[in-house]
């Protein structure tokens, strides 16, 4: 799903590419630039919301809820937006 974010033109300059940022076109390094930015800075937000939480990861170790912001943030974030996706939530749970 990430990928599919980034776009085809970009993929494509990425994979003729893929060592040589410096020639990408301008709108790949825009997307490929602002994308990363966004996601690095929605898992972060996202742990720091959650640190002391114990119904998400609040009761794990240091390295592990930097390691569950990063990847529950991502599945969060892309669960949003996934067509067609159906996941089950115990009654009451189910996010907004």
């Amino acid at each position: 799903m990430f990928l599919g974010a980034l776009g085809f033109p970009v993929l494509m300059t990425i994979q003729q590419k893929p060592f040589r940022p410096r020639d990408w076109t301008l709108t790949t390094k825009l997307t490929v630039t602002t994308t990363s930015i966004l996601f690095a800075l929605g898992a972060l937000l996202w742990g720091i919301a959650e640190w002391a939480n114990p119904r998400t990861i609040g009761n794990y170790g240091a390295g592990e809820k930097i390691l569950s912001s990063i990847f529950r943030f991502h599945h969060d974030a892309l669960g949003r937006v996934q067509p067609g996706r159906h996941e089950r939530y115990p009654p009451g749970h189910r996010p907004s």
